[in-house]
């Protein structure tokens, strides 16, 4: 398994990714980004240079100055191709 430091965010936040490597985070699409229906959709609408997802997990995540914030999962093997909220978990 990798090993994640604490200040490398390039990585993908959730803690159970175990492939969430930094060449695998990028920039949600305008199609992405249309697939999420939830108040999280305004949240990343609203800081779109932000968004990014883990082609491995399908994290969404908003990286900030100072944190990372996940904002749910798109299109993961478990959940199959769909979006789910962090706040429906």
């Amino acid at each position: 398994m990798p090993v994640r430091r604490g200040r490398d965010r390039s990585w993908c936040p959730a803690q159970d990714c175990q492939g969430g490597r930094p060449h695998r985070q990028d920039r949600l699409t305008d199609g992405q980004r249309a697939r999420i229906n939830d108040p999280a959709r305004e949240v990343i609408d609203g800081n779109p240079a932000t968004a990014y997802r883990c082609s491995y997990c399908g994290c969404v995540c908003l990286r900030g100055p100072s944190e990372t914030t996940i904002q749910g999962w798109l299109d993961n093997a478990l959940a199959g191709a769909c979006w789910v909220a962090k706040h429906s978990l």
